[in-house]
């Protein structure tokens, strides 16, 4: 590694898990973090590449045929390469402490990214069974600490469906995106996802109707401060205007969402309409 440059065969694992070793060393190594901040301003740059006559070529960014629901391109790194290539080998421990590091660092990899997006892109879009729950501290660690990123950490979650449709772990991801983790944007997100993702007719699977309802349930009574009405709101399902009877809502998503705003919000609501 030399200024935040990693060199690496991506085809040989044992050339990966060096990598990894390495990164985790480095990320350890405050000193030359803070140096390599003080010279560069306010990011930490991670690129990946090869070598060739003794010049460092990066890794193009991976070609992944995706957008954010915000309908503009993913911004895609040679990160997103390195670790959806390391997710494929057998590490086990190595990669969790890197990520681990990533998060303890609680610094910018870019102008919308903290450090660590890129790295859980790759990760998701490989493996989101394995990669869901620590994305999920992730995020709340983001948060915890004001370092989340409406924009950007839509991302992972946008790869991950787009790679692998809506199963319990993506159903996961958009539960927490929606309740703890909504920032300024994450209710808008949610009617992109919803309305044009395809989560009605995933939702028309007893299952998946039955993991998002958990999951959303999960999340909403882990809130520490619930503003409740002001995140469902944020979704578009606006608790004073009304709502619709049990059965009246029309789409598996609507009927949901409002199910949750009866039973969390107006039970004891007298002046509560529906229409």
């Amino acid at each position: 590694m030399q200024n935040g440059k990693f060199i690496v065969q991506l085809e040989k694992s044992e050339s990966v898990g060096e990598t990894l070793r390495e990164l985790a060393n480095f990320l350890e190594d405050r000193d030359t973090i803070d140096r390599l901040l003080e010279a560069r301003g306010d990011f930490l740059t991670l690129r990946f590449g090869s070598e060739n006559d003794g010049a460092f070529e990066e890794f193009p960014p991976p070609r992944w045929n995706v957008d954010s629901p915000a309908g503009r391109p993913l911004t895609l790194t040679s990160q997103h390469l390195f670790f959806q290539t390391a997710a494929g080998f057998d590490f086990p421990g190595l990669i969790e402490e890197v990520l681990q590091r990533m998060m303890d660092l609680q610094i910018m990899e870019g102008e919308m990214a903290p450090l660590g997006s890129y790295a859980f892109g790759g990760l998701l879009r490989e493996a989101p069974s394995e990669w869901s729950a620590l994305y999920t501290e992730y995020l709340k660690n983001l948060v915890r600490f004001d370092l989340f990123n409406d924009g950007e950490e839509v991302d992972p979650i946008a790869i991950a469906v787009q790679t692998h449709g809506w199963t319990e772990e993506t159903l996961d991801l958009l539960a927490v995106r929606m309740f703890p983790c909504q920032g300024r944007g994450g209710g808008e997100a949610f009617q992109i996802f919803r309305d044009e993702y395809g989560l009605n007719e995933a939702l028309e699977e007893e299952e998946l109707e039955g993991a998002f309802d958990g999951a959303l349930r999960r999340e909403i009574e882990d809130l520490e401060d619930p503003g409740l009405d002001q995140l469902f709101w944020s979704c578009g399902y606006d608790p004073h205007g009304g709502a619709p009877a049990p059965g009246e809502a029309g789409t598996p998503c609507d009927e949901l969402l409002w199910s949750l705003v009866r039973e969390y919000l107006v039970l004891d609501d007298e002046e509560f309409d529906y229409y």
